[in-house]
């Protein structure tokens, strides 16, 4: 799988991989202590790492499953955020 295709797949750990490297939010990749682990984008990232690696196993149906929930958390994070603007 090249970069592309891994930021379609999974987007959510694309994107948090590109923060914590950039070291927004004061992140460093080396100190996970430093990481936002509270937010939406986090756990999203999560279930998507789950579902990468049950993948790399040979898992087929579970990963399909962990992305909808993926998508449910983001979208549920979406909707907060503009139901609090």
């Amino acid at each position: 799988m090249n970069g592309k295709e891994f930021c379609a797949r999974f987007p959510a750990l694309a994107l948090w991989q590109t923060e914590v490297r950039a070291g927004l939010h004061g992140q460093d990749a080396r100190r996970p202590s430093t990481w936002r682990t509270g937010t939406a984008l986090y756990r999203a990232a999560c279930l998507e790492a789950v579902t990468l690696d049950l993948y790399g196993q040979g898992c087929d149906t579970t990963p399909d499953r962990l992305r909808r929930e993926v998508a449910e958390i983001l979208e549920r994070d979406a909707n907060e955020r503009s139901a609090d603007s």
